[in-house]
C-alpha cells in the first residue's frame, strides 16, 4: 500500500491533522499504520488519527 492509499484510509479533517499524519509518518513506518488501521477496524472504530496515536501509544506532535 502506498502513502495516498494510506491516507486514504486515515481520517483527516483539517490541517492540523494533516500535520499530526505527516508527524505520524516520520514516527512509525506505514505497516504499523496499516496495523492500527486494522485493528481499531476490528474494534468497530473510526481510524482517526487520535484513536492511531492512541493505539501506537504515539504522543501527538505539539
Amino acid at each position: 500500500m502506498n502513502l495516498d492509499d494510506l491516507k486514504s484510509k486515515v481520517i483527516i479533517n483539517n490541517e492540523i491533522d494533516q500535520k499530526n499524519f505527516d508527524y505520524l509518518t516520520t514516527q512509525v513506518d506505514q505497516i504499523a499504520i496499516e496495523y492500527a488501521i486494522s485493528e481499531l477496524e476490528s474494534q468497530n472504530k473510526r481510524p482517526y488519527l487520535s484513536n492511531i496515536f492512541k493505539l501506537l501509544d504515539i504522543p501527538p506532535r505539539q
